[in-house]
């Protein structure tokens, strides 16, 4: 019989730290790291559609269920379950 799998692997004991200056988040799995830079120092492309929300350029989302959750729970509307992947996104500029 085979012993059981271990829930832990070799990598999850290494420390992944983000390098960003002023950022001291350390992380315990390589894709969370990912996740965080992606997330935390990467460029919003995602606007929030509501009118006079300030959420937009600079201060928007990097992901898009951010901000659907931000749409529902600051302005109190589902966004249409229907509408594009695209709602909210900004173009790239080149």
């Amino acid at each position: 019989p085979r012993s059981p799998a271990p829930h832990s692997s070799p990598e999850d004991k290494e420390q992944h730290p983000c390098l960003k200056p002023d950022c001291s988040k350390i992380f315990t799995h390589l894709h969370k790291l990912q996740r965080h830079y992606r997330d935390a120092h990467g460029k919003p492309q995602y606007d929030c559609p509501f009118p006079s929300c300030t959420r937009k350029g600079t201060k928007g989302f990097s992901r898009r269920d951010n901000m659907r959750q931000h749409h529902r729970l600051v302005h109190n509307e589902l966004l249409a379950l229907g509408e594009s992947p695209e709602c909210g996104m900004r173009k790239a500029s080149f």
